[in-house]
């Protein structure tokens, strides 16, 4: 347990990914015990709280010609800290108002630690200065990173071993854009998700005005002028 909880620190994520994408995945989309449970949410939650049932199979067991292949205790371990990671920052896959409450929170406990540091004049912490415009991580270009960075290759990887996990990763596709769109007010430049079609995905709201928008949509900084305080709808939550 100890172990898995320090792996969610963020100087352990790209280990943790790459050990799950290339020594657990390749056995899981093998397995045909995994791929029963991959239509089932309800039995794919509760086989994953009991993993640790699964039976070890040595490193060196020759036996593995059954299509079924045994996850090692290694592989089990990295399994698991892969899934405590999902959780760890799985408020990128929450419907946006949480989303965002969550984020909202988060900045204000990393400014809460850079004013402690400004106080003790040590040098303030990345993201940690609220003196700093667009600093924290309440602010569309340092989401989008943490996303199209963090969040993203995450999920994939998750998502790619458990397709009933889609949701995940659709819910932090519609929240991503949340941020594009905060991105794109303050002129920054942003690449959209990809979109398989032009439907309306989310619109804004200012008084009687409304502007409705696909993912393929940009606006530059001019056109965001009288839209800076508009409301945002995701139209995937309506």
């Amino acid at each position: 347990v100890i172990d898995m909880i320090l792996a969610t620190d963020m100087s352990e994520h790209f280990g943790v990914v790459s050990s799950f994408e290339t020594k657990v995945l390749p056995k899981i989309q093998t397995s045909s015990e995994v791929r029963m449970l991959q239509g089932n949410w309800n039995a794919l939650k509760s086989r994953i709280s009991q993993v640790k049932k699964l039976p070890v199979v040595a490193e060196d067991s020759p036996s593995k010609s059954n299509e079924a292949e045994q996850l090692s205790s290694e592989e089990r371990i990295i399994l698991l800290r892969m899934a405590l990671k999902c959780a760890d920052i799985g408020h990128v896959t929450l419907p946006l108002k949480m989303h965002v409450l969550w984020v909202e929170s988060l900045q204000e406990e990393f400014y809460r630690q850079g004013d402690q540091e400004q106080q003790l004049d040590s040098q303030i912490s990345f993201l940690c200065d609220r003196r700093k415009p667009r600093n924290g991580p309440a602010h569309g270009e340092n989401q989008l990173g943490f996303m199209d960075v963090i969040a993203f290759p995450l999920y994939a990887a998750w998502v790619e071993a458990f397709p009933s996990c889609e949701v995940l990763l659709e819910n932090l596709k519609r929240n991503r854009r949340n941020w594009e769109v905060d991105a794109m007010r303050n002129g920054s430049n942003v690449v959209d998700m990809p979109n398989d079609d032009d439907k309306p995905v989310a619109k804004l709201n200012k008084g009687k005005q409304c502007h409705t928008f696909n993912a393929r949509d940009r606006f530059t900084g001019s056109e965001w002028k009288g839209w800076d305080n508009a409301s945002f709808v995701d139209l995937g939550d309506v």
